[in-house]
C-alpha cells in the first residue's frame, strides 16, 4: 500500500491514521490487496458507515454479505446502536423509492426496531405494501409512524401501501394496555374520501377509542382547557383526536390529527384561553405543528398556513395601501405564499415586487383582484404601468392628484368598456402603432384616448418643469444679487470700523 502523509494533530486525523494502518496490515498479512469492500477491516467499515443514515447502514451491511444468514460479527459496529428515530427521508430519494418490503423488514430487524425505534418515518418508500412492517407487531415503545410516503399534497407518485397489510399491525400497537402510540400519519390515498364502511374508517374509530381510554388530558399551556374530556356520555370538548369526517368545506381533514404536534408529540387544545394558538396546520404537508417545533406563515391571499421555507417560500407585500403620496417608506408587509405570487401573477413583471391586493398595487380598475394585462398575460404595478410611463416621483404624485380630483379615470385608460379586457402601457403602445389590427372598436378608442392623455399629461408636466426651472434660475439670480449686496455691506462696515479707529481719543 502506498504511503499516505497525514498532517495535523487532531483526533480525527489520528483516527484515520489508525484505520489506514489496519488496512496496511491486512495487505501485508496475505500480500495481496482487498478484492472487495467485505475484505476491509471492520474498523474501516464501521467508520465509513458512521457517515450514513441508519437505513443506509443496514443496506451496506447486506451489500457486503450474500445472505441474511451470513452476517458478520462486526454487524453491530456497522449498523450502530442508537435507533430511536428511523427516518427513510434521510437517504436518497431514488434509493428509498426502490426499497421493497423485504429491504424494510431487514432494516427493522437489524436495528432491533421492536425494542428501540420510537419514531418511524417511511418517506419515499413507494414500493412498500406494509408486509415489511411485521417486525413492529406488538411493539410496546413505538410512539409515531408516518405512513404518508409522499411529503406534500400534489405529489402524484403511485404508492403501494395497503390497508390489508398495515392495519392489523397498527391494531397490535393500540390494542394492548397502556399503548405508547401518540401519532399516526396516514397515506393521502386512504384519506381522499370518507367511506364509513371501509376498514380504514373502522380503524380510525378504534384509534380514537384508544385516546379516549386515556381519560382527561389538560392542555400544558393554559392548564384549564381539556384536550379531550370523555367520561361515559360526556362529549369531546374540542373534537376527536383524529378526524372521522372532512370537518371543513374548504379542506379535507379526514384522517388527520387534531390535538397532537407532529414534531414533539405533545398535546394541546389548539386555542388557549389566553388567545394564543399553539397548533398550526400546514396545508402543504398536512401536518400539525406547535409553535415551538416549526414556523408556519399565514398567506393573506389564499388564507392558508404553510411551513416556512420547507413547504412554501413566502414573499412580503411591497404595496402602500394607506400611504400618503410620495411616502415610499411605508410597506404593507403582509405575507404571500409562492403559489399565490406566481400562479396568480402577483409579481410585477418589471420591478419584481409582489402585491397582496389591488389596493396595495395601486390599481383601481378592478376592486377585488390584482389586475393583469389580458394581452401579454402579465401584471404590472402602478409604478411601472402608470399613464406617464415614468418613475419620477413628482409625476406619479401629480397623476394621483388628478385621478382623485376626477380629471382622469384610470378605468377608461386601461380597461375596455366593450370587451372588458385590460391592456398595460407596453401593449397599448404596441397596439397604438397598428390599431387597425384590433378587432374591438372599444379597445381602439381606449388605446387612442390613453395615448393622447399620456401625451397631454407629459406636455403639461414638461411645461410645469420648465416653469419651475425658470423660477429656480430667477431665484439663483436673486441669490447672486443678495450675495453682492452682502459684500457691499461688509465692506461698508469695515470702512466704518477703520474710521472709528482713526478718531482722536
Amino acid at each position: 500500500m502506498a504511503d499516505v502523509e497525514i498532517s495535523g494533530d487532531g483526533s480525527g486525523n489520528s483516527k484515520r491514521r489508525r484505520l489506514l494502518d489496519g488496512a496496511a496490515r491486512l495487505h501485508n498479512d496475505d500480500d495481496s490487496p482487498p478484492n472487495c469492500l467485505a475484505d476491509l477491516p471492520s474498523g474501516i467499515l464501521a467508520h465509513t458507515a458512521s457517515f450514513l443514515a441508519t437505513p443506509s447502514r443496514v443496506l451496506l451491511l447486506h451489500a457486503l454479505n450474500d445472505s441474511d444468514d451470513d452476517v458478520p460479527s462486526s454487524s453491530s459496529a456497522i449498523v450502530g446502536s442508537h435507533h430511536e428515530v428511523l427516518d427513510f427521508g434521510q437517504i436518497e430519494k431514488a434509493l428509498a423509492e426502490k426499497l421493497s418490503d423485504q429491504d424494510i423488514q431487514r432494516i427493522l430487524l437489524h436495528t432491533d426496531a421492536f425494542n428501540k425505534v420510537k419514531k418511524l418515518l417511511l418517506t419515499n418508500c413507494i414500493k412498500m405494501t406494509g408486509v415489511g412492517l411485521e417486525p413492529l407487531r406488538g411493539s410496546e415503545i413505538i410512539e409515531q409512524i408516518d405512513l404518508s410516503i409522499v411529503e406534500f399534497v400534489g405529489d402524484d407518485r403511485e404508492t403501494s401501501i395497503s390497508c390489508d397489510h398495515v392495519l392489523p399491525i397498527l391494531d397490535s400497537l393500540i390494542e394492548r394496555e397502556g399503548p405508547a402510540m401518540k401519532h399516526l400519519q396516514f397515506p393521502k390515498k386512504w384519506r381522499k374520501e370518507v367511506v364509513t364502511e371501509s376498514d380504514f374508517h373502522a380503524f380510525l374509530g378504534r384509534y380514537n377509542q384508544m385516546w379516549e381510554g386515556r381519560g382527561r388530558i389538560d392542555c400544558p399551556m393554559c392548564k384549564e382547557q381539556s384536550v379531550l374530556a370523555y367520561d361515559g356520555e360526556e362529549q369531546d370538548i374540542i373534537g376527536p383526536w383524529v378526524y372521522t369526517s372532512e370537518h371543513s368545506e374548504e379542506w379535507n381533514f379526514y384522517g388527520t390529527h387534531n390535538n397532537v404536534c407532529y414534531g414533539c408529540l405533545k398535546y394541546s387544545c389548539g386555542e388557549c384561553d389566553d388567545g394564543g394558538s399553539l397548533l398550526h396546520f400546514c396545508y402543504k404537508c398536512e401536518r400539525t405543528y406547535c409553535v415551538h417545533c416549526a414556523t408556519l406563515n399565514y398567506c393573506s391571499v389564499c388564507e392558508k398556513e404553510y411551513c416556512l421555507d420547507y413547504c412554501k417560500e413566502f414573499y412580503s407585500c411591497d404595496g402602500r395601501p394607506d400611504a400618503d403620496f410620495g411616502d415610499y417608506d411605508f410597506k404593507c408587509g403582509q405575507n404571500i405564499c409562492e403559489d399565490c405570487v406566481y400562479s396568480e401573477k402577483r409579481e410585477c413583471r418589471k420591478c419584481k415586487k409582489s402585491y397582496c391586493s389591488t389596493d396595495c398595487s395601486n390599481r383601481t380598475y378592478d376592486e377585488d383582484e390584482i389586475n393583469r394585462c389580458d394581452h401579454c398575460c402579465s401584471f404590472l404595478c402602478y409604478d411601472c404601468d402608470n399613464p406617464l410611463s415614468s418613475s419620477n416621483t413628482l409625476a406619479v404624485a401629480d397623476f394621483f392628484n388628478k385621478v382623485l380630483s376626477g380629471r382622469h379615470d384610470i378605468d377608461k385608460l386601461r380597461k375596455c368598456g366593450d370587451c372588458n379586457k385590460a391592456a398595460c402601457a407596453d401593449c397599448q403602445l404596441k397596439f397604438g402603432k397598428s390599431v387597425e389590427n384590433l378587432d374591438c372598436k372599444g379597445c381602439v378608442k381606449m388605446i387612442v384616448s390613453a395615448l393622447l392623455e399620456e401625451k397631454e399629461m407629459k406636455k403639461e408636466l414638461q411645461g410645469e418643469l420648465e416653469r419651475k426651472n425658470e423660477r429656480l434660475e430667477s431665484n439663483s439670480a436673486q441669490i447672486e444679487e443678495l450675495k453682492e449686496e452682502n459684500c457691499r455691506l461688509k465692506n461698508g462696515i469695515k470702512e466704518v470700523k477703520n474710521a472709528i479707529k482713526g478718531l482722536p481719543m
